[in-house]
């Protein structure tokens, strides 16, 4: 979990900073090169996220809430 707060943080920064670079008018080779690096930097992201081996005991019946739903007819 560690590693993929990482991914995520890591990710989130260079799309910021791409973002920001690209307002305040810095030369198009160096926007277009973290452009290039932000497509990677996702790509890892995804792959980190699908690839961990988080699981859980909810189903699609418990709703995946972030707190216990008693049903009716549970006991």
């Amino acid at each position: 979990m560690k590693t993929m707060k990482f991914s995520i943080y890591l990710t989130t920064a260079v799309v910021v900073l791409y973002t920001l670079l690209t307002q305040m008018g810095v030369s198009f080779p160096i926007v277009f090169m973290l452009f290039i690096v932000s497509q990677i930097v996702l790509v890892y992201m995804i792959y980190r996220i699908l690839t961990d081996k988080y699981q859980t005991q909810r189903t699609f019946e418990d709703w995946y809430g972030g707190k216990d739903v008693r049903r009716k007819n549970q006991k």
